[in-house]
């Protein structure tokens, strides 16, 4: 699951399951075409690499929907498709 949100300071907030948070920060932000200071990730313990954490593409897709909406995105995969 993924939800993207317009935060304060036109920041963009990024909620996600990844290993590599700093990665997303980064992808996310040039995709934009932010400073990365504009682009939090937040994110729980992800535990072990199973279930493909370390995939940016959905991140990417659901910020840049918020940023053109200015509206909350929520993406949310079946377990087939996290898994393939």
């Amino acid at each position: 699951m993924v939800v993207s949100q317009t935060g304060e300071k036109d920041e963009l907030v990024v909620h996600l399951g990844t290993q590599n948070p700093d990665i997303a920060q980064s992808n996310v932000a040039h995709v934009l075409g932010l400073p990365k200071s504009r682009v939090v990730v937040k994110m729980k313990r992800v535990g072990g690499a199973f279930g493909g954490k370390e995939r940016m593409l959905h991140a990417l897709i659901a910020a840049v929907a918020a940023r053109k909406t200015n509206r909350q995105v929520r993406l949310v995969y079946t377990r087939y498709v996290v898994l393939t």
